[in-house]
């Protein structure tokens, strides 16, 4: 009967793998189900640490000033700058050809002014589900920099990059007034031109929190923002929160 034959099959199986040697057993092939099944639970190949995600730029880079900019580096496979239609959206993607270029990358330029925009480099971490990859968070490790400070997450204030230029302070209290807000500024140099990025402080927690699910990503003046829940310190203004 058919019961029988699979009793027999299952036998079979259990003493062939019981008394065969093991070098033997090696060299038998597998079944193509057991094979399938091995692929499939293998796991997914890791993030491509060779791309990067390059932010607040200047709407006069394109492909050409983004190569060059971060040839200094090692080789670039790609540059590209994201556009809408023909216009920048002031940010873009760079893949080195080894990680240890687009870390030194992230290293060197990140924080760099190019066209009196200070330019933001991290790794950029794929999508789970298509799309452009998004920046990852990264720690710089430039021989410049002070040591990190593990300094606690502000309850009230965001900070808010990729501002255009001709962003004021008027301008940044108007865009957050409707979360409770208690004070907004734009950080400028000394000759009064914004830096592209700026403060704004309000009187609750939920208040901050539900400005920056609200805001992260907001376009003004065809700049999507970033916004990111800013870092205590000792100053008189706080950080960006991965800015450590």
């Amino acid at each position: 009967s058919i019961v029988l034959k699979k009793i027999d099959s299952v036998l079979f199986f259990f003493l062939f793998f019981a008394f065969v040697p093991v070098p033997l057993v090696r060299s038998v092939p597998l079944p193509l189900a057991l094979v399938m099944s091995a692929t499939a639970s293998a796991p997914a190949p890791a993030t491509d640490l060779t791309k990067l995600f390059v932010g607040n730029l200047s709407f006069s880079i394109d492909d050409a000033k983004l190569q060059e900019i971060f040839s200094e580096c090692g080789t670039v496979v790609d540059a590209s700058v994201i556009l809408r239609g023909t216009r920048s959206r002031g940010y873009g993607f760079v893949t080195m050809s080894t990680e240890a270029e687009a870390q030194k990358a992230v290293d060197t330029i990140s924080g760099r002014d190019i066209e009196e925009r200070p330019i933001n480099v991290e790794i950029a971490k794929a999508r789970a589900e298509g799309g452009e990859p998004r920046p990852r968070r990264t720690r710089r490790r430039g021989p410049a920099r002070e040591p990190a400070v593990d300094r606690p997450d502000s309850t009230t204030t965001l900070f808010v990059a990729n501002l255009p230029f001709s962003t004021e302070d008027a301008d940044l209290v108007k865009l957050f007034s409707e979360f409770d807000l208690k004070d907004a500024h734009v950080v400028t140099r000394r000759t009064g031109r914004s830096k592209g990025f700026g403060f704004a402080t309000f009187n609750t927690q939920a208040a901050q929190q539900a400005a920056q699910a609200k805001m992260d990503g907001f376009e003004l003046e065809g700049r999507p923002l970033v916004v990111k829940i800013a870092k205590e310190t000792d100053g008189d203004e706080a950080a960006p929160a991965d800015a450590q």
